[in-house]
Formats: structure tokens, C-alpha cells, sequence
């Protein structure tokens, strides 16, 4: 995930022409920046539709609670990417006057991305992602790799904790593989070459000389009756 640089003459403007529209969104993105920023404190900042919500039944309360607790998070951030803010409450008062707070709220983001982009210039997306879902604290530190083949005799990819997914599908459809010959009798103890015994005959048959078996009325091969 990528800080997006905005212009707070472009956002005051956009804010303007869609009747506040653009208001609610620029808000949104600029929450979910915070916890792109912020996310070493382990802390989530709202959802702004939500807060805009609660904003407007509170009477507009809520709102400066949740400008508050953003400010607090950046005032925090700011320590670690040496970027400068004001204070929570100075920030909270700035970012309720109309227009000014586009320029504030965007002057100040602008600056927090230019020092992310020089504390892990190398990261991809995936490890960007990586980071923001887990938290992980050390932004030089990539996200570990499942060793290979190499590692692993078989060439499978095994997790720290030795699971290995492709050997143990193979296990499984291994088991299915036995469970239907022992149900379809391939494989049953009584079918085995081991313990089937050899059938017991008392002649041939005079018509076309096959085997015949004790008690036969009839040739199994030709049909032939048997006299007994």
C-alpha cells in the first residue's frame, strides 16, 4: 500500500462542486492512511462513514472525538518518522475550519509519505500489505519466505511448523485410494490370492470338457446337463 499525495486546493475544490461529497470520501482514505502510518501502535482508527454517522447524531461530538484520536496517533507517528504536527488539540481545531483543513490534513500526510518512502524504499506491495494486516513492527524485515525445495527432499513448500500441504493430500487421497478397493473387494482379506481356496471338481463335462464343480446339475460353460 502505497500514502497518496494529495493537493488541498484540489480537495477544497472537490469538496465544493460535490456538495460535500468528496468531504466524506477525502476522510475516509485519510483514516485508512493513519492506520497505514500508525499501524506499529497496534491501534485502528474508524471508519469515517461511521463516525460521520455517529457525528451527525451526536451533533457533531463524535466527530471531534474521532479527529482527536486520529491527531493523537499522527501526534505519536510523527516521533518515529520525524515529521512535525501540532498538537492533538490544536490539530482537532484545525481540521474543523472549512478549507483550511484540507491543506493542513493534506500538508501533513504528504509529509509522513515522503519519510515512509525513505524508511523502506525496497518493500513491494505484498510486504507493504504484509505489515499493515499484521503489525509487524520492523519495517526492514520481510515477511518469511516457507522454505523450498532444498529443504525439503520432495521439492514442497513446508511452514515453520513442518506442515506439509502437498504430502499430506497425497496421504489423504492415498487412504481414499484404499477405502474403495477394500469396499469394492481389490483389496478385501477374503479375495486375496492368500487365503481363496482352490475349487474342488468331480469331472469334466462330456460335451465340451470344462471342470465341473460338486452338485453342478448344469455346465457352467456350455449348459450341458450333467448326470449325477
Amino acid at each position: 500500500m502505497r500514502i497518496k499525495r494529495r493537493n488541498g486546493l484540489v480537495s477544497a475544490l472537490l469538496g465544493l462542486v460535490t456538495c460535500g461529497l468528496y468531504h466524506i470520501f477525502f476522510w475516509y482514505q485519510y483514516g485508512e492512511d493513519t492506520n497505514w502510518v500508525c499501524r506499529d501502535d497496534r491501534k485502528m482508527t474508524q471508519n469515517y462513514i461511521v463516525a460521520w454517522i455517529l457525528s451527525w447524531i451526536t451533533c457533531g461530538i463524535y466527530g471531534l472525538y474521532w479527529t482527536y484520536q486520529l491527531a493523537s496517533r499522527l501526534n505519536q507517528a510523527g516521533d518515529r518518522y520525524n515529521v512535525h504536527i501540532e498538537s492533538p488539540v490544536i490539530f482537532t481545531i484545525v481540521m474543523h475550519i472549512p478549507f483550511l483543513s484540507y491543506f493542513y490534513a493534506c500538508d501533513v500526510m504528504n509529509n509522513f509519505a515522503d519519510a515512509y518512502e525513505k524508511t523502506a524504499p525496497q518493500q513491494t506491495e505484498s510486504q507493504r500489505d504484509y505489515y499493515y494486516y499484521t503489525g509487524n513492527t520492523t519495517a526492514q524485515t520481510p515477511p518469511p519466505v516457507w522454505p523450498t525445495s532444498g529443504s525439503n527432499p520432495n521439492g514442497t513448500s513446508v511452514n515453520p511448523n513442518g506442515f506439509d500441504f502437498k504430502s499430506t493430500m497425497e496421504d489423504v487421497g492415498n487412504n481414499l485410494k484404499d477405502k474403495a478397493k477394500e469396499l469394492f473387494g481389490e483389496n478385501h482379506p477374503s479375495n486375496s490370492s492368500q487365503n481363496q481356496q482352490p475349487v474342488r471338481t468331480v469331472g469334466t463335462c462330456p460335451n465340451c470338457g470344462a471342470e465341473l464343480e460338486p452338485g453342478a446339475e448344469y455346465c457352467k460353460k456350455c449348459g450341458y446337463p450333467v448326470e449325477k
